[in-house]
């Protein structure tokens, strides 16, 4: 009898600890998702027309970056952030014609750039 309560105590515990874990996996798949989507609309938008100079609807807010980075797997956060630097580099790489207007020097660069960046910003 003293087994048998002890096991159902251990058993409900156990399935107490790791549904509360799975809620917090869920909540933080949902919130990386939100920012991911945003990313993802924004990265593809540039992909469509890259053009140095973005509209509003189209730039990225520092407080997405930093949520996105930090929601992250470990593992790719450190080439996430080196793929980030490399498209910021060539976004910088400009050139302009004879009338003023600027121009990516390497357009091609710039989209792989962001192709690499598209890869990060899957949903989960």
């Amino acid at each position: 009898m003293n087994e048998t309560l002890t096991v159902g105590l251990l058993t409900f515990l156990f399935g107490l600890l790791l549904g509360h874990r799975m809620n917090l996996w869920r909540e933080k798949r949902k919130e990386f998702n939100e920012v991911a989507t945003r990313i993802l609309v924004a990265l593809k938008s540039r992909q469509r027309s890259p053009q140095p100079y973005f509209t509003t609807e189209e730039k990225i807010s520092g407080k997405d970056m930093e949520t996105f980075q930090h929601l992250l797997h470990p593992w790719k956060r450190s080439s996430f952030k080196a793929a980030w630097a490399a498209y910021q580099a060539e976004c910088d790489d400009l050139t302009r014609d004879s009338v003023g207007q600027a121009f990516y020097s390497r357009p091609d660069a710039v989209g792989k750039a962001l192709d690499k960046l598209i890869r990060y910003s899957g949903l989960r």
